[in-house]
């Protein structure tokens, strides 16, 4: 995939230690299973966008399945500062294991501030979710409510300079 600014995405926390992540690409979805068996991945996504407002030219992280997983690298496009390439790569290897091969599931361009307000709203909508006593139940810790409140503040100045 290329340039668009047809690009939306769904963050969803699963019940009982699952994620999974949607995104729709020119009218075609890619679905991404994460799982929080071996880590968290909001706060390695948090890690990333953080990454991003601090204007790093390249971010990655890995979302892990159960086996296999997927790596997401976001780097800025040198020539269009304002644009980022997200390439989203799928292995095979479980935790732990060397990872030899990737394969590319989808790549596409988005303007960078674009990125964050869809990542930021998909994780505001989850914290906001997790208020609910019956829905976080099913979700013990599995929201990082510090990692997100940081971040939260940084995206806000950062959008507002951008705007």
């Amino acid at each position: 995939m290329g340039k668009t600014d047809d690009v939306d995405l769904m963050l969803i926390l699963n019940p009982h230690g699952w994620g999974t992540c949607l995104f729709f690409i020119e009218s075609k979805i890619t679905i991404v299973d994460l799982t929080l068996t071996f880590g968290n991945p909001f706060i390695d996504l948090i890690q990333s966008l953080e990454n991003i407002i601090n204007n790093q030219n390249e971010t990655e992280f890995y979302w892990f399945g159960e086996p296999g997983g997927n790596r997401i690298r976001i780097n800025k496009i040198i020539n269009q500062q304002n644009k980022v390439n997200v390439s989203i790569e799928e292995f095979d290897e479980e935790f732990g294991e060397k990872i030899e091969d990737y394969e590319t599931k989808v790549s596409f361009e988005i303007k960078t501030k674009h990125l964050l307000i869809l990542f930021y709203n998909q994780l505001k909508k989850t914290e906001m979710l997790m208020k609910d006593t019956e829905y976080a139940s099913k979700r013990k810790n599995d929201f990082p409510f510090d990692e997100f409140k940081k971040f939260e503040t940084n995206y806000t100045e950062y959008i507002n300079r951008k705007c």
